[in-house]
């Protein structure tokens, strides 16, 4: 079939991908008109002055100014998305709409509404998979990680066997053809144009990409004092690479280092791409629990709502220097190392016993990377009362603290007026007041109380 004009949306990702069929279609088509949509529903909940719209933008300006160089140009749009979709088709005589599939529920609808006007008005309609390496149809649904991961697994190695044999290059937009397209839309809530000092996050997330050494990453990924983790999520958030791309980067670094032992090493950041999408089967799957505990036996804990309590330790003020700083960091940087997001759960849940949903909250206000479906049920998680159920795990921050940032060069960076006192008082303040804020908690103390909670 050839395509002679059709409407190529940009919702969450930047990027046209590798996606065959997307490219097969661009390579066949004569017009494209680019859009980004500014969902107005999505705006109205965002926080005021949102480093996250900051990096978009940026993201969006950069994406611009490489349509630019193809003869082309973004225009980004504020509307809702199911009628920006008819207006616009109708407006440019467009025969076809593509969409890669999206996950949340509001999307999923979303998404069904544009199918339907689009057969009703004999409009082609294509929904490809890319967000995902596995989508949630694909393989049977587990609620525990292990034989999730078994399956997961199985899956990439009967479909993408042939990456393992292909060579691994950052994918362009070279793809999309140039368009014709009027430059005088009433609709156009902003027209991107570039500037010459405009933070380029598109080129920082090839960069990290080609940099990290990702070979150490099993040794280095939880290490808080030193740089040992990719960094890449919010760039994966974004679009701004693609799921295909980090996993086809590390088939070629583990082909490379380990040869044709695949099975005689660690996977552990395969691992991690696979906890995504675990929680993204789980959200597809499960998505009334998330907001309920999703484990019922789990949904008659006495959770604490102490306000000041919440306050102090989003502040970053709890007496244990390890969880101070992480929420420093969380504050000044919009990120947290993922160790430290463990350290920093348990302590609110189990050291506080404040509700998860609560400080969910934080998360969503303070993180560059925050995707819901990723944050909701790893906090679910983290407090024990979400799928992949543990036994009860209460994290000891001094012990945290000694083990993971033995120098104490993490805490530092946050809390430099700590840099001059002895390193056993920092990492426990219980054993070894320091001149510092007083510990909100006893941890010892608490913890017995976290484990009485839990079996009530």
């Amino acid at each position: 079939m050839n395509y002679n004009r059709w409407l190529f949306i940009f919702r969450q990702d930047l990027r046209i991908h590798d996606n065959t069929g997307l490219h097969k279609a661009a390579q066949s088509c004569k017009e494209v008109i680019c859009l980004f949509v500014f969902d107005e529903t999505v705006l109205a909940q965002s926080p005021t002055k949102d480093k996250r719209l900051g990096f978009l933008i940026d993201a969006l300006i950069q994406l611009n100014t490489q349509l630019e160089s193809l003869g082309s140009r973004l225009y980004v749009i504020k509307w809702t998305p199911e009628n920006l979709v008819s207006k616009r088709v109708e407006k440019h005589s467009c025969d076809s709409v593509f969409v890669n599939r999206s996950y949340w529920p509001r999307s999923q609808t979303r998404d069904k509404e544009i199918a339907r006007w689009c057969k009703e008005n004999t409009i082609a309609y294509h929904s490809y998979e890319d967000f995902l390496l596995v989508e949630p149809q694909a393989v049977e649904q587990r609620k525990v990680f292990t034989p999730f991961y078994r399956l997961w697994k199985k899956y990439l190695a009967e479909n993408y066997s042939n990456w393992v044999q292909g060579k691994w290059e950052p994918l362009t937009i070279s793809a999309i053809p140039t368009p014709v397209i009027e430059h005088n839309n009433e609709e156009v809530y902003a027209q991107v144009d570039a500037g010459e000092n405009v933070y380029r996050p598109i080129d920082r997330a090839t960069e990290r990409l080609k940099k990290f050494a990702l070979t150490d990453y099993d040794d280095t990924r939880n290490w808080l004092d030193i740089d040992g983790t990719t960094k890449l999520s919010p760039y994966l958030r974004f679009g701004l690479i693609s799921v295909r791309e980090l996993f086809q980067w590390w088939i070629v670094v583990h082909k490379n280092k380990h040869g044709n032992k695949a099975g005689e090493v660690k996977n552990s950041y395969v691992s991690e791409l696979a906890w995504r999408e675990f929680w993204y089967h789980i959200m597809h799957c499960f998505p009334e629990t998330a907001m309920t505990e999703f484990q019922e036996k789990r949904r008659h804990i006495e959770w604490s709502h102490n306000e000041k309590l919440l306050k102090k330790w989003e502040m970053g003020e709890t007496g244990y220097p390890i969880v101070d700083a992480a929420m420093k960091q969380l504050r000044e940087e919009n990120r947290m190392h993922g160790r430290a997001r463990m350290i920093v759960a348990s302590f609110l849940t189990k050291d506080m016993l404040i509700d998860w949903r609560l400080w969910e909250k934080i998360f969503a206000k303070y993180l560059l990377d925050y995707d819901f479906a990723v944050n909701m049920w790893n906090r679910q998680w983290s407090a024990s009362v979400g799928a992949d159920p543990k036994p009860l795990r209460i994290f000891n921050p001094i012990l945290q603290s000694q083990r993971f940032s033995p120098t104490g060069s993490y805490i530092f960076r946050y809390l430099p007026e700590l840099r001059d006192k002895p390193i056993d008082a920092v990492h426990d303040p219980l054993k070894n007041p320091l001149d510092y804020i007083q510990p909100i908690v006893d941890h010892y103390t608490m913890s017995k109380k976290a484990r009485e909670a839990y079996k009530k």
